[in-house]
């Protein structure tokens, strides 16, 4: 948004109220749960996006902890808190520019675990114009894999060989696939 609306859910979102004395609740509503809350930064001007923070805030409105990223961290970017303290995180190292019109919204590309340092302990690339991406949000197993989300772009003239009934004119159908991998973080490999 724009600043003055970011400034405006920043007020929503922190003011204390007179009738609030203990933790501060994201929407000002008293019946929130203590803990922390883990929050990644969207700044998404449109024509850009630049937002390359994730931060823990305490109950109170205090950040306690900040991660930072050279990638950017889209709007449809996710970041999980792991038992470890590191955060795995979905991010792109192109504009929306660049990616526009190659793959539908929530496209990302990027997949990793950052320590408490910011420091990349594994990063996994999954992006191809033209051909697949990882897009929205990635799970950590109880296993250690990981799932993810891939757009596979199908030239249409394919899908009909294969019994798809062409709506409209369209050069490609966007299909999902569902991955899982296994980050190997002593050597930054990764086993599909």
């Amino acid at each position: 948004g724009t600043p003055a609306q970011v400034l405006a859910y920043q007020i929503k979102m922190f003011t204390r109220y007179p009738d609030i004395t203990g933790p501060l609740p994201p929407t000002g509503a008293a019946n929130v749960q203590p803990g922390y809350m883990l929050i990644k930064e969207s700044n998404d001007r449109s024509d850009m996006q630049k937002s390359e923070r994730i931060f823990l805030m305490d109950e109170y409105g205090k950040t306690v902890h900040e991660w930072h990223t050279n990638n950017r961290l889209a709007e449809t970017a996710q970041a999980h808190l792991l038992p470890d303290g590191n955060i795995l995180q979905t991010s792109c190292r192109h504009n929306w520019h660049i990616m526009d019109g190659q793959f539908p919204i929530g496209t990302n590309g990027e997949i990793s675990i950052e320590d408490k340092d910011s420091n990349t302990v594994w990063r996994y690339s999954h992006l191809a114009f033209g051909e697949e991406a990882q897009h929205h949000d990635v799970e950590m197993l109880p296993n250690g894999n990981i799932l993810f989300l891939s757009w596979a772009m199908l030239p249409a003239a394919e899908a009909r060989k294969h019994g798809w009934r062409q709506q409209g004119e369209r050069e490609y159908i966007v299909l999902d696939k569902i991955y899982e991998i296994k980050p190997d973080l002593v050597s930054g490999e990764t086993e599909v």
